[in-house]
């Protein structure tokens, strides 16, 4: 999944309007994205599309209708299932994106999990991640799940979402410091910084590639098998370890809690939070 490179002010505008939507719609937990699609006569309609699209909204006849994929067994209520229906209720709620369709142009295919550089694509998954997980209601979700990253599994089942998803949520709505990485099977890992931690300036994670040493948290679930149950750990960790800029040894130099876990064959999600000052 690309990090998306917003204007900090247009996340907040398509966060304060996916909670708008959500408490005119629905106002519940988890967000009922069927429902709201319904209400809006959206459809949506599921069915096996093979890879032409994760989701796709189209304008016909002065209609708009969301087609949304279940191949490979998923159902509507899958998580990645909810999050296209939820991205693609973000391009119909933009008015940006919703007036160019109803304008003539070409409905889009969605992938939401591979944005690439598309700022459309980036803020209709803004919006989709605000929609399922609002952030008064995640913060306030929080409160009652365990720190760290076992309360970030625990999000995922809440609010109906995949654990990447709740662990991208807890980094841009926790309101604490912290840093996620994603370790994708055969793919470059992908990371996000939380506001509040980036402004200290660790905005960065550096080049990671034979760098995670196998007795930390990481390098012990990289080294589980993607097929078995297995088990959250977490160990101390430096701060020139993960993050571009900081010197070995500097007083830059901090320690982290270092939590990580295997998501069976979708990878390993490490989770960094500096130790209490």
């Amino acid at each position: 999944m690309a990090r998306s490179d917003l204007p900090a002010d247009r996340v907040e505008f398509l966060d304060d309007l996916a909670c708008d939507v959500w408490g005119e719609f629905c106002g519940d937990r988890p967000t009922s994205v069927h429902a709201i699609a319904s209400q809006l006569k959206l459809g949506p309609s599921y069915d096996d599309f093979g890879t032409d699209f994760d989701g796709i909204l189209e304008h016909r006849s002065g209609r708009f209708h969301i087609y949304c994929n279940t191949a490979d067994g998923k159902h509507s209520h899958h998580p990645r299932v909810r999050f296209t229906l939820a991205h693609e209720l973000g391009h119909y709620f933009i008015d940006e994106h919703r007036n160019a369709l109803r304008a003539g142009q070409p409905p889009k295919p969605s992938f939401p999990d591979r944005p690439g550089d598309d700022p459309i694509e980036h803020e209709a998954n803004a919006f989709a991640a605000a929609l399922l997980m609002p952030k008064s209601e995640f913060r306030e979700a929080l409160k009652s799940v365990p720190a760290g990253l076992k309360g970030i599994l625990e999000l995922g089942s809440t609010f109906g979402v995949s654990k990447q998803s709740a662990a991208l949520r807890y980094a841009n709505a926790s309101g604490r410091e912290c840093a996620i990485v994603m370790f994708r099977n055969g793919s470059p890992p992908w990371w996000e910084i939380s506001p509040l931690l980036e402004r200290t300036g660790l905005n960065r994670i550096k080049a990671l590639k034979d760098s995670i040493p196998p007795d930390s948290a990481t390098g012990m679930a990289l080294a589980d098998a993607p097929n078995q149950a297995c088990e959250l750990r977490t160990t101390n960790t430096l701060a020139s370890l993960w993050f571009a800029g900081v010197p070995n040894g500097s007083q830059r130099d901090i320690v982290f809690r270092e939590s990580a876990v295997r998501l069976g064959s979708f990878g390993v999600l490490a989770l960094l939070e500096p130790h209490q000052r």
